[in-house]
């Protein structure tokens, strides 16, 4: 039975590791000790596997392994890291010490296993060689020497190569193109080991140094490599040192990552600098806070001091504090943006503030964020909160000046027109031109306060004083019926036919009588004043949750381009002293209005020459 030695300082991931292993018929033995954990290994004849935490009790798991290095014997015993976050220089730390695996928490069962037992495949296929060079020479080798991954090369005391793998063959045959053989001095293959000193540092192995760095390959075809290098001394069944063992394991396409990951560090630190955003890390154990150049720009502070959470609050104006602070005391964390006002600023006055990042790293809680310039936009909005609040000032001014101006003239013309009728009375004539008179006097009155109403009521409602009156009504029977029969006789003055269809019975709603009445009063006012010797119909229908009134004509329409100003105050097509109709552009405006305050929306389709078509929907 393989015994394999699990390194955790918690309980729930022994149980989570050791259940998986025992399973598989393997012996576990246990500590979160890495002290205890060397004792062990020198204590028992047998370790065949190590599994160890990344972060243990009293000391790294990468510093636990880098001392099992020290040893030719545990050095060599297959090692799987466990880790509860990926970071990649802790994958780089453990590739580079040798490590055979990087398995992350919470521990998958299938993973786990097939990471054990690929490691005990692997080893029974280099103990094989291993047992087959011991016959020969007494060596004890490395159980990782055959690893395909590796470049492996054991080397005597004369220089002279007596043991390879597949892959240092590999390498031989591509640089040198010829076999690689047993006996020859590895001297004759310098050029696979450029700028490395070899001699000397066979030499350094020879006296029981572990030797360990990076070194570049150019070959022939100008493929550049990068490899991580390691001599160590190799002992024979006495203890004494007899040959070394060189191991280089292709780190190339790390280092390509790593020159990319600084190539866009570089940049993005140039694209901050340039942008002028500031960027921040908070530690929140240690409280440590660490800014990059531009924040110590924005915040008006020289970039040689040290900031503190407290130093960083003073800088902040009082009124913007509070939120501040309960950003860094909270521990929900999501992205977060607030507003920040510098108390005492130089250039900038307002920067926005942005949490962006929380890690919750095995070392380190961290909060991370950036911060930039707004003080700018913040001046923009400020004036255009000013300009709006002008604006609506005015507004709010023009509209009383209107109600009570509207207010002032309706009076005097009522009285005028009370005059006129009892004139007419007293003065009436067959005479038709005194008739005319009088028809005309009362025609261009009636017009004048129209126009007064029209003012007080959209004056009512953009000032918020129209206090709708909300019951069930029908809106044929209580409504449009109403008004038809108000506007008969306006019908045949311009010779126009009134249609109406629909589900007349059942057209039941809840809204506001008073407005509904001037919705389509203006509605049915327009289509007869704009149609001459035409047909105007009157559409209702329904769905389950809506009434939907249509007021059609075959007058003269509206211009396309017209039609999304049509809502608008003061808004006519026809325009000038020379208009051909009559109206002042409130009609619409107010139909608009009264529908919001009836939550009914209203919808125009219309042609010029061919007539226009407005709906109404009116929730029920």
């Amino acid at each position: 039975m393989k015994n394999i030695l699990v390194v955790v300082d918690t309980p729930e991931d022994l149980t989570a590791v050791s259940q998986v292993i025992e399973y598989a018929g393997y012996k576990v033995i246990s500590t979160k000790n890495p002290n205890e954990a060397l004792n062990i290994i020198n204590s028992y004849n047998q370790i065949d596997l190590i599994i160890s935490d990344i972060q243990l009790e009293n000391q790294n798991g990468i510093e636990f392994k880098r001392e099992l290095e020290k040893e030719i014997y545990s050095s060599q015993i297959p090692f799987i890291f466990l880790s509860g976050v990926f970071e990649y220089k802790y994958l780089r730390e453990a590739m580079l010490y040798g490590a055979n695996d990087f398995l992350l928490k919470p521990i998958n069962n299938k993973e786990l296993l097939e990471a054990v037992n690929n490691c005990f495949k692997k080893y029974e296929k280099i103990k094989l060689t291993i047992d087959e060079k011991i016959d020969e020479t007494g060596v004890l080798l490395s159980p990782s020497f055959n690893n395909s991954n590796d470049y492996n090369l054991l080397i005597d005391k004369k220089y002279k190569i007596v043991g390879f793998n597949d892959t240092f063959r590999e390498i031989v045959k591509k640089a040198y193109n010829t076999a690689l053989t047993i006996g020859e001095s590895v001297l004759n293959y310098q050029k696979i080991i450029a700028k490395e000193p070899l001699v000397e540092n066979i030499n350094r192995a020879l006296k029981g140094e572990i030797i360990s760095r990076e070194i570049d390959l150019i070959y022939p075809n100008e493929n550049r490599i990068t490899l991580q290098v390691n001599y160590k001394p190799v002992f024979n069944k006495y203890g004494n040192i007899f040959a070394v063992i060189y191991t280089a394991n292709n780190i190339t396409a790390n280092k390509q990552i790593e020159r990319e990951l600084k190539n866009l560090s570089e940049k993005m630190n140039l694209l901050a600098k340039t942008a002028r955003i500031g960027i921040w890390e908070y530690q929140i154990e240690s409280k440590i806070i660490t800014w990059n150049e531009q924040m110590y720009d924005l915040f008006c502070v020289k970039n040689n001091l040290n900031v503190s959470l407290e130093d960083w609050c003073n800088l902040i104006d009082e009124n913007y504090l509070k939120n501040f602070i309960e950003l860094f005391s909270n521990n929900n964390f999501s992205y977060k943006e607030l507003d920040l006002k510098i108390k005492n600023p130089c250039s900038i006055e307002y920067v926005k503030f942005a949490l962006i990042k929380y890690e919750n790293m095995v070392e380190e809680r961290k909060i991370l964020g950036i911060c930039w310039d707004i003080t700018s936009y913040m001046k923009l909005f400020s004036e255009l909160n000013s300009a709006k609040e002008f604006a609506e000032k005015s507004d709010r001014l023009k509209t009383e000046f209107l109600a009570q101006m509207s207010h002032e003239i309706s009076t005097p013309i009522n009285i005028i027109l009370n005059y006129i009728s009892l004139l007419k009375e007293e003065f009436f004539s067959k005479d038709s031109r005194i008739n005319s008179f009088f028809w005309g006097i009362e025609t261009s009155t009636k017009r004048i306060i129209r126009t007064i109403d029209l003012i007080l009521n959209m004056s009512e409602l953009q000032l918020g004083i129209y206090n709708p009156i909300y019951e069930k009504i029908n809106i044929y029977d209580d409504v449009i019926n109403d008004i038809m029969i108000e506007y008969g006789e306006y019908f045949h003055s311009k010779n126009n036919k009134i249609e109406i269809e629909g589900e007349l019975s059942d057209c039941l709603v809840y809204c506001d009588r008073y407005s509904m009445i001037q919705i389509f009063s203006h509605l049915i006012d327009n289509a007869n004043k704009y149609t001459h010797n035409g047909i105007i119909k009157i559409v209702i229908c329904c769905d389950e949750h809506n009434q939907y009134i249509s007021v059609i004509d075959s007058g003269i329409g509206i211009a396309e381009e017209f039609l999304e100003d049509i809502f608008t105050p003061f808004t006519q097509e026809d325009t000038g002293y020379t208009r051909k109709y009559e109206g002042n552009g409130l009609g619409l405006a107010l139909v608009k209005k009264y529908c919001d305050v009836n939550n009914a929306e209203i919808s125009v389709v219309s042609k010029k020459n061919i007539g226009s078509n407005f709906t109404i929907r009116i929730p029920k």
